[in-house]
């Protein structure tokens, strides 16, 4: 626990980081990159910084895209939307918060985000729903730690 409360207390001091997580049983450190900030220079940093503390890093890149559904009225239509994104490539989950009328689905690092947000408001327009994408995307850095 005093390690990983290190990494994100070093993580958050970097300019661009907006979030530090982590988890020491999964040796896992999850950082998310402030809109605007470049995305591959706090890479950098954290992988330098973390390797000063002393661990073994290997970084994977996800992005977060986020869309509000309208028209959506019941479990069924939330199901259907995860259920029909689950089995697309590159998509590590899907969900929507019928509440909220948000999508929030999580990419990895290989797929074109402007042709998956294509992808993904056709295919929900085709449901009989308005999907729109919301401005921006949020890139999470997953650290796998090894000390």
């Amino acid at each position: 626990e005093d390690q990983l409360s290190m990494l994100q207390s070093h993580s958050m001091g970097l300019s661009g980081v907006c979030a530090a997580e982590g988890s020491v049983k999964k040796r896992l450190l999850r950082v998310g990159v402030s809109p605007g900030h470049s995305a591959y220079s706090v890479c950098q940093q954290l992988q330098e910084g973390v390797k000063e503390l002393g661990f073994d890093v290997t970084s994977r890149q996800h992005s977060i895209m986020r869309f509000t559904v309208e028209g959506m009225y019941c479990k069924s239509c939330v199901f259907r939307i995860e259920f029909t994104l689950g089995d697309w490539e590159g998509l590590i989950s899907a969900k929507v918060d019928l509440a909220t009328k948000l999508l929030a689905v999580v990419v990895d690092d290989q797929v074109d985000i402007a042709d998956f947000k294509c992808r993904t408001i056709d295919t929900i327009a085709g449901f009989g729903f308005t999907c729109t994408p919301q401005p921006t995307t949020t890139h999470v850095y997953h650290w796998d730690l090894a000390s």
